[in-house]
This record gives structure tokens, C-alpha cells and sequence, in this order.
């Protein structure tokens, strides 16, 4: 069985692929190659021959996908398109020529702002470039957006009635650049866009699988790896204690476990990070001992217990300095599911907050509206697609069988950068 609107949006976004692969380029073919040497040297880098390719397939291609795991170069690849196309001259209609418009974008604030500074670049997120509002887009057919070229990055995410609004609205003869992780969750909303992409072999798909030498000194990247292909990660605590930056504890009864978990939080400090700030606990599901809603209970008496002033906030209440994350986008407000904050301000009197979010907006929630925030010291593994923080700990029990997948694993590791 498949939904018939579901149906027609997956027509229309492969058509619309098929169409701009099949339209005619605008960049000098000649200059491909000096764009690809200067990218190198005002990045201080030396591409490998995989990466060199691929940035002037971009180069020449209206639409390509580039997929890889942690550690493969994905970063430093789409660093070196924005550099490369910021060298050539595309052609106009007058027949002149005029340096490229790139836009880089993402599906979430948090992955927005990772990009912005991995790549370099000013990133924002889709429904930002798309300048969604209560009624839709306003960029679309008609108005589409200024880019000559738009990178979009975590694309796994992109579902697939979002993928069709971005493609409507790209302009004729602008490039598409489609970054992500094959081997990540797909996205929440219905579609699996990159996989399917990928699988159809209708587009142009450099495929990076090659972990450079500096990436395996990381044992984050090197046990992702290793669960992705099957294998388990490798065991015990040591390597920590060594000063590295993977743990494994095994735990039988889930109740031990959980106090296992907030005492590796609460121990943060000894170890140089912030336990709110800086850590981020990770597990499958709402539901359980080891679930969000009782671990964000838990954390939240343990990291920000003590607050006089607080207002009653679902099952407990709400103080300045809780972890929260907005659940649903807003977009009156300009705050977007997933993105992650801190209180600033209760006030007991109407039960009303202030939160100050990643780039030091402040948002306001009424008693009514507050019900689109949640605690966020425990994340589920899907709600932390498209970010990392600097500590992960991530509880797995037998609970949370049903969504034990290896995708889900390897997703949760890979959101560790420290």
C-alpha cells in the first residue's frame, strides 16, 4: 500500500532530478581545473584524487550527491566546492560572466550551524532559505531562491514533501549539491530521499569510503565504523582512562545502568566539560527506565536542582538554566523543531519563559505555547540528527528493543566530537 499524495511527491521529485540533471551547464570548462588548485591553496590542503573529481564534477554538473561516514572527507570536500565555485565565471545570458551564488544550507538550526562552521560559510536552514511562514514557502517557482549554487547538508534528514519544495524552488540552471550519510537514520517525515537517490543511479553520486589517516586516530570514527560494517565496537573503559575518547560499559540489569549513566554525567566535571552545556545524553526512546522523560527528570534534579523561582512545566517544573528543545517549527517565532536552548527567564506569575537559543535569539513562551519545549538534557537518537556535541553518553537497553537497529547505534555515536 502506498498513499497516493505521497505517491505524487515522490514522481515530482524525481522528476524534477531527472530534469536538472539534464540541463545545460553554465561554468567554462577550462577553468575547472585552475578552480580546483586554488581551492586547494587557499584551504592549505592536497585532495586526493577521489576529492578532486568529485569537486569538479560539482563544477560541471547541475545536480550530485556526496555520501560518506565520519572521517571520510565530506567536510573538506564541500569546503572545496565553495572555494572552487567562488573562482569561476558563470556564463549569462548576455553572453558575459559573474562569480556564483552559493548558498549553503541544512535542515535544522543546530546542523545550519555546524555547517557554517566546518565549512566556513554562512549556512542556514531550509525553511530559512525557502522563507517558510505560516501559509508555505515564498520562494517557489515563481520566486525562487538566489543561489546559483545550494549545498544542502544532512540531506538523510530531508524528507520527501520537503526535498519537492526545495526543488521547486531552485532556479532554472542553478546547481544542486546534495551532502549527507547514506548510513544514518533516514529521516522522520516520510521519504528516504538520500538512499533512494543513491540506489536509483539516476544522478551523479561520489561515494567517499576511505577513513583518512588523521580520522583513525579517533576511536568515536573508528568504533562508528566498525558498527556500521557489523561488528561491535570495542569493549571496556580504558581507552578513556588512556585519554582517548570512546567507552564501552556493559551493564545487565537496566536500573543499574541508569545510575551508571547520570554518574558518568555528573562525573563530567572532573573530566573538563560541562555536564549541561557540553553533554548530551542520548538514548532510543521517550518510554522506559532508561527513556528520555525519566531520564530528563533525573538530570534535571541532578545538574540544575536548587532554583527558587521555577513554573510548573508538564509532569514537574521549569527553572532558569534548564536544557530545553523547541519540538515542532514555529515559524512566527523563527524556531525550528530541534533546536536546542537554555532558560533564561521563568515567571511564576502568568507561567511564562525566556530561551536563548544557539545564536543568542531570545524567544519568548506564554502559558500556552510552551507546551513546544521539552527538557532536552536526554535527547532521543533521532531528535540529535544533524548536531554534535562535544560528550555523548548513550544508554542502550533491552528495553528499547524494537528500535535496536545498527543505523540507530552508528547515528548516535557519530554525534560525538570529543
Amino acid at each position: 500500500m502506498f498513499a497516493r499524495w505521497l505517491y505524487e511527491v515522490e514522481r515530482q521529485v524525481a522528476a524534477a532530478l531527472v530534469e536538472r540533471r539534464t540541463e545545460q551547464t553554465h561554468v567554462q570548462v577550462e577553468a575547472v581545473e585552475a578552480a580546483v588548485q586554488r581551492a586547494e591553496g587557499e584551504l592549505g590542503i592536497t585532495l586526493d584524487a577521489r576529492q578532486r573529481d568529485a569537486v569538479a564534477m560539482a563544477l560541471k554538473s547541475n545536480v550530485m550527491v556526496v555520501t560518506g561516514g565520519p572521517g571520510t572527507g565530506k567536510t573538506t570536500l564541500t569546503k572545496a566546492i565553495v572555494r572552487a565555485f567562488g573562482r569561476v565565471m558563470l556564463r549569462t545570458a548576455d553572453g558575459g560572466g559573474r562569480r556564483a551564488r552559493v548558498l549553503v544550507c541544512a535542515p535544522t538550526g543546530k546542523a545550519a550551524k555546524r555547517a557554517s562552521e566546518a565549512i566556513g560559510c554562512e549556512a542556514v536552514t531550509i525553511h530559512r532559505a525557502l522563507e517558510w511562514g505560516p501559509g508555505g514557502p515564498k520562494r517557489d517557482a515563481d520566486n525562487p531562491v538566489e543561489a546559483d549554487v545550494l549545498i544542502v547538508d544532512e540531506v538523510s534528514m530531508v524528507d520527501a514533501p520537503l526535498m519537492l519544495a526545495l526543488l521547486t524552488a531552485i532556479g532554472d540552471g542553478a546547481r544542486l549539491i546534495l551532502v549527507g550519510d547514506r548510513d544514518q537514520l533516514p529521516s522522520v517525515g516520510p521519504g528516504r530521499v538520500l538512499s533512494d537517490l543513491i540506489k536509483s543511479e539516476a544522478i551523479p553520486v561520489v561515494k567517499l569510503e576511505v577513513v583518512f589517516r588523521q580520522a583513525q586516530s579517533s576511536q568515536i570514527i573508528v568504533n562508528a565504523h566498525r558498527v556500521n560494517h557489523g561488528s561491535m565496537p570495542h569493549m571496556g573503559m580504558d581507552g578513556l582512562a588512556a585519554g582517548g575518547d570512546f567507552g564501552f560499559l556493559v551493564e545487565k540489569e537496566t536500573e543499574k545502568a541508569r545510575e551508571q549513566l547520570l554518574a558518568l554525567v555528573a562525573g563530567m566535571r572532573d573530566r573538563g566539560f560541562d555536564p549541561v552545556k557540553e553533554c548530551q545524553v542520548l538514548v532510543p526512546m521517550r518510554k522506559g527506565t532508561l527513556g528520555t522523560d525519566q531520564l530528563n527528570i533525573e538530570l534535571q534534579r541532578l545538574l540544575n536542582s536548587g532554583r527558587r523561582l521555577s513554573i510548573p512545566f508538564q509532569n514537574g517544573v521549569l527553572s532558569k538554566g534548564d536544557k530545553v528543545i523547541q519540538v515542532k517549527n514555529n515559524y512566527q517565532k523563527e524556531v525550528f523543531n530541534g533546536e536546542i536552548g537554555f532558560v533564561q527567564e521563568v515567571d511564576p506569575r502568568d507561567g511564562s519563559c525566556y530561551v536563548v537559543y544557539d545564536d543568542e535569539r531570545l524567544i519568548g513562551y506564554t502559558l500556552e505555547d510552551i507546551k513546544e519545549i521539552r527538557l532536552a538534557y536526554a535527547l532521543t537518537i533521532h531528535k540529535s540528527q544533524g548536531s554534535e556535541f562535544p560528550v555523548v553518553v548513550m544508554g542502550i537497553a533491552g528495553e528499547h528493543f524494537v528500535m535496536l537497529k545498527r543505523n540507530l547505534i552508528y547515528t548516535g555515536i557519530t554525534r560525538a566530537r570529543k
